[in-house]
C-alpha cells in the first residue's frame, strides 16, 4: 500500500545559528503602503524547540522564520514564491534573488508578531483573510497583497532593507503542453506530492533516493501544473516555468528510470537531479503528454541592496 506525503516546506529541519535578543521596530514615517497596528520582531532562541511558524487571521500576522525567506514572502509573488521558498529552506542559492547578502540573513531566525488595521481593509480582502489557509504548496501560500505591503514596510523599517525590482532574462527550463491528449486527471484532492521507489514513499523534500537504476515514480495529488514547475525548479539547475496555460488542480503521475544517485548535482552543463538527467524526465513528460525544454525567459528579480541587523532593546 502506498502511503503519500504532504509538502510541509517550512518545517525542514535546518541547522541555524540563531541571535538572541529582540529588535525594536521603527518608528520611520512611510505613509505609500498600509502598517501594521502593532509589531515586534524578536531573533529567536536558538534553544526554542519550535522555530517556524505562521498564522494569518483577520486581526493577527505571525511569522516564525529566517529573514531571507521573510524576504520572500513579502516581495515575491506566486510564481517566484514557489521555487524560491524550497530553494532557501534548502540552503540553496534562489535565482530570483539576487545581490550580496551577509550570511545572517540566511540562518537567524525572527519572530514578528503583528496586529493588522481590520477596521480600515477594503471587505473583499477580510473575506480572503477569513478563507486563508496555509497548504502544502508554497506557492498558494503567498500573503493578500496588503498584507506583502504591510510586511514589506515592516522589514525596511527593522533591518534597514532597500531592495529594487529589475527585469533580466534568464535561462530557464520550461514545461509545455506537447499534444491535445494530456494524461491529467482534474481533481478537488488537497495538493499532496510524494516520491515512491522499491515500496518507499518519501517526502519530496528530502533527497532522491540513495539506489542505482530504480523505477521512481512521482506522484501528484489536487496539484497544479505550476506546483509541478515549483518542484522541479528546486531539483534542477535553473527555474521552471509554466508554458502550459492549464489552470486547475489535477491528479498524475510522473514514472521513470533513476541513474546512479552518486553522480553530483550540477549547478552548470547537465542538470541532474540526484542521477535523474533532464533527457529520462523528459520521456516521463512525454507521457503525460507534456515536454520539458531548454528557453530563454523575462524573470523579474529582486535585487537586495542593503539590509542591516536590528538594535536591540
Amino acid at each position: 500500500m502506498t502511503t503519500r506525503v504532504s509538502l510541509r516546506i517550512l518545517a525542514l529541519p535546518i541547522a541555524l545559528s540563531l541571535l538572541l535578543g529582540q529588535a525594536v521596530v521603527t518608528t520611520q514615517v512611510n505613509t505609500a503602503r498600509p502598517a501594521f497596528t502593532e509589531a515586534s520582531v524578536k531573533a529567536l532562541d536558538p534553544s526554542i524547540r519550535d522555530r517556524t511558524g505562521r498564522q494569518l487571521t483577520t486581526t493577527t500576522f505571525v511569522d516564525r522564520t529566517d529573514l531571507l525567506q521573510l524576504i520572500v514572502s513579502a516581495y515575491l509573488d506566486a510564481d517566484g514564491a514557489g521555487a524560491c521558498a524550497t530553494l532557501i529552506a534548502s540552503g540553496h542559492e534562489c535565482p530570483p534573488i539576487v545581490g550580496p547578502v551577509p550570511a545572517w540573513v540566511r540562518t537567524d531566525k525572527f519572530e514578528i508578531t503583528a496586529k493588522l488595521p481590520s477596521e480600515s481593509l477594503p471587505v473583499e480582502i477580510i473575506d480572503r483573510l477569513r478563507e486563508f489557509r496555509f497548504t502544502s504548496s508554497p506557492r498558494r501560500d503567498v500573503y493578500p497583497p496588503p498584507v506583502q505591503l504591510m510586511l514589506q514596510r515592516l522589514l525596511e523599517e527593522t533591518f534597514d532593507l532597500k531592495v529594487r525590482r529589475q527585469r533580466r532574462e534568464i535561462p530557464v527550463w520550461a514545461i509545455k503542453a506537447r499534444t491535445q491528449e494530456l494524461s491529467l486527471m482534474p481533481s478537488t484532492a488537497p495538493a499532496v506530492t510524494g516520491m515512491q521507489t522499491n515500496g518507499l514513499v518519501l517526502a519530496t523534500r528530502r533527497a532522491p533516493p540513495r539506489a542505482s537504476d530504480d523505477r521512481v515514480t512521482l506522484v501528484f495529488e489536487g496539484s497544479t501544473l505550476k506546483d509541478l514547475t515549483d518542484f522541479f525548479s528546486f531539483y534542477l539547475d535553473r527555474p521552471v516555468i509554466d508554458l502550459t496555460g492549464l489552470e486547475g488542480d489535477y491528479n498524475f503521475t510522473l514514472e521513470f528510470k533513476g541513474g546512479d544517485s552518486r553522480t553530483p548535482w550540477k549547478k552548470g552543463g547537465v542538470p541532474v537531479m540526484g542521477g535523474f538527467d533532464v533527457a529520462r524526465l523528459a520521456m516521463a513528460f512525454n507521457a503525460l503528454g507534456l515536454a520539458i525544454e531548454p528557453a530563454m525567459a523575462p524573470f523579474e528579480v529582486l535585487v537586495i541592496e542593503r539590509v542591516q541587523r536590528p538594535s536591540s532593546n
